[in-house]
């Protein structure tokens, strides 16, 4: 109980700058103002529109918290994450996490920090290397995979992907962070444990650096590295114990995160498969026998799926039930596409011309697949399921699966490991 109340009296602190902006904004709408602020992540752009997220809002000196929603009519191509930029136009409603937006403004001043962004200069340019050999409609999902870039994916594909209920493969996530960890402490684990450790963490620290620190990959990045000193302690820690400690760290950083999709759908997705999917395992193959990997691919997409179907139903008022079958077809070539989507952008950065068109021309290949894939399946509309959005009656779906989750025989819950948490589809 002392604990509740501290919580409750630190949340009141972290959340007030926020509500005081949202009512300071409320007074500014359909007034033209200067605003400056930092760009949180890559800007969306398409066709010749851009729109992207301030944050830290400065108005004739004034500094504000919260995030403003921007949108350019042009592609304002020179402004990147991490950006400070200034803008002039018309204030508008805010939405969503968003305490204000603005639509159309004029762009006044683009100042860039010394000595820049490492990493995004090197995601910059290992993206163009692969470019060089995947054609600009392959390669716009193919770096859509690996790096979570999802500026170059066609805005049909996206739509189908969001309708088959696929759109987590485009963004970076924890299967991202997992290929990295199970990586380097199998290669440099060998030397010490204390190696093994300190690259992984290397490693998840560099990728976080790479993709931004988007609401999926601040939850994947904190699980990885909580994980990982668990592992260099030698130390079980609960599956249940982590996904609080992840909540609790994002939503310190960022309260608003709870009402922020990504970041809903990437805990529900995540829930689903550390709780929800060993129990529908011991249900069909027992404790004994281990699902195969077709059995265990479609309990994890059904597991996700479950916990993800009210948010989607409140936020989009569709879901698809084909989406098991999508998962099921395109999520066993996800980890090969990503490998040689690396193995292209590699050979092409040491001059290897001869494999770097190999490897592209594979890419290519199994990118075409997945277009033809989703496309057929997104084209199936009577397993499309449509209602009014914004009902919260559709939270009372999850009603249904609190008494397994009270399954007092659920043991695997109790021992659920770091070493469990890291295995996860991206969210």
């Amino acid at each position: 109980m002392l604990a509740f109340i501290a919580g409750m009296i630190l949340v009141a602190f972290r959340i007030t700058p926020d509500i005081i902006t949202e009512k300071n904004f409320q007074n500014l709408v359909d007034k033209t103002v200067t605003i400056s602020g930092n760009v949180q992540r890559d800007p969306d752009r398409s066709e010749g529109k851009s729109s992207l997220i301030l944050v830290n809002p400065e108005i004739d000196g004034s500094s504000f918290s919260g995030k403003v929603y921007v949108t350019f009519s042009s592609g304002v191509s020179e402004v990147r994450r991490g950006d400070k930029i200034t803008i002039n136009g018309k204030v508008g409603e805010g939405f969503g996490t968003y305490v204000a937006s603005m639509y159309r403004p004029e762009l006044k001043a683009i100042s860039r920090p010394e000595p820049g962004d490492f990493f995004l200069d090197f995601r910059d340019f290992f993206a163009g290397k692969i470019r060089e050999f995947v054609p600009e409609k392959e390669s716009g999902v193919a770096l859509g995979y690996l790096l979570g870039i999802r500026n170059g994916v066609d805005e049909g594909f996206e739509a189908a992907l969001c309708i088959v209920g696929l759109t987590h493969i485009i963004v970076a996530s924890g299967t991202h962070l997992s290929i990295l960890t199970s990586f380097a402490k199998k290669i440099f684990g060998k030397i010490s444990r204390f190696s093994g450790f300190a690259f992984a963490g290397l490693l998840v620290i560099s990728f976080v650096g790479i993709t931004g620190l988007t609401p999926s990959m601040s939850r994947a990045g904190l699980v990885a590295l909580t994980s990982l000193v668990a592992w260099y302690l030698g130390r079980d820690m609960k599956a249940w114990r982590i996904i609080l400690l992840a909540m609790a760290i994002t939503l310190l950083y960022a309260p608003t995160n709870l009402l922020d999709l990504a970041w809903l759908l990437s805990f529900a997705s995540y829930i689903g498969i550390l709780i929800i999917a060993p129990i529908l395992a011991d249900f069909f193959f027992g404790k004994v026998q281990k699902p195969g990997f077709i059995a265990n691919t479609i309990i994890v997409s059904l597991s996700a799926t479950l916990l993800c179907t009210p948010i989607l139903l409140y936020f989009y008022g569709s879901v698809s039930l084909i989406s098991i079958l999508a998962n099921l077809l395109i999520l066993p070539t996800i980890s090969a596409v990503m490998i040689i989507t690396l193995l292209t952008g590699v050979f092409s950065c040491f001059e290897l011309g001869f494999f770097a068109t190999i490897f592209g021309n594979i890419t290519r290949l199994i990118i075409d697949y997945h277009f033809a894939i989703v496309n057929f399946l997104s084209e199936q509309t009577a397993f499309l399921i449509k209602i009014e959005s914004g009902n919260l009656l559709v939270f009372a779906l999850y009603l249904i699966f609190v008494p397994a989750l009270l399954i007092p025989f659920n043991k695997r819950l109790n021992k659920s490991s770091a070493s469990t948490v890291m295995v996860e589809i991206p969210s």
